[in-house]
């Protein structure tokens, strides 16, 4: 019975891998953020697709959009960061669980964790739903024809990973 939990956790754990990757990326880029201050335009360093000159141009964004769209980003970066404060908490106490054996308060802390996850991607939906509503049909209809991928991926993550792997932000190939 023991091993099942085991794999449970385990498997809990790997599923949460984009907050770990999130949280470890900050806490290495922590000295080098205290240096710079990061614009809402930007995150980690690299620009939101809706400051980008190829979308502002492909989708005719308006200046008064965009500011509204880094309005809805910051509310979201602070959620954020609210909830990467709980998962890092919860990490310890289910790390404190597994040494000790502790297979109840492990299931327990798996089950926190995966909450935390699921209240980050309601977060970012909030985020999608919002930009999405204050563009124009016409913005609409170019953003689902041209850019569909934008909003299937993750705002704050993409464009990081977009240039390590060599990937445009909106899942195509460069």
């Amino acid at each position: 019975m023991h091993k099942w939990k085991i794999v449970s956790v385990t498997i809990t754990l790997l599923s949460l891998t984009l907050i770990a990757d999130t949280s470890l990326a900050k806490n290495k880029a922590g000295s080098e953020n205290k240096r710079r201050k990061i614009s809402f335009k930007n995150i980690d360093g690299y620009p939101i697709w809706w400051n980008m000159p190829k979308y502002i141009e492909e989708l005719s964004l308006k200046k008064d959009q965009r500011k509204q769209f880094d309005s809805f980003l910051k509310v979201y970066m602070e959620q954020r960061k609210k909830v990467a404060e709980k998962v890092k908490l919860e990490k310890e106490k289910l790390y404190n669980a597994l040494i000790s054996e502790d297979w109840d308060a492990m299931n327990l802390h798996a089950y926190n964790l995966n909450q935390l996850n699921f209240q980050n991607m309601k977060y970012q939906l909030d985020l999608k739903s919002k930009v999405y509503s204050l563009l124009t049909k016409k913005q609409q209809e170019t953003l689902n024809k041209k850019f569909k991928g934008l909003l299937m991926a993750n705002w704050v993550l993409s464009q990081r990973f977009a240039r390590v792997k060599g990937v445009a932000s909106e899942g195509g190939s460069k």
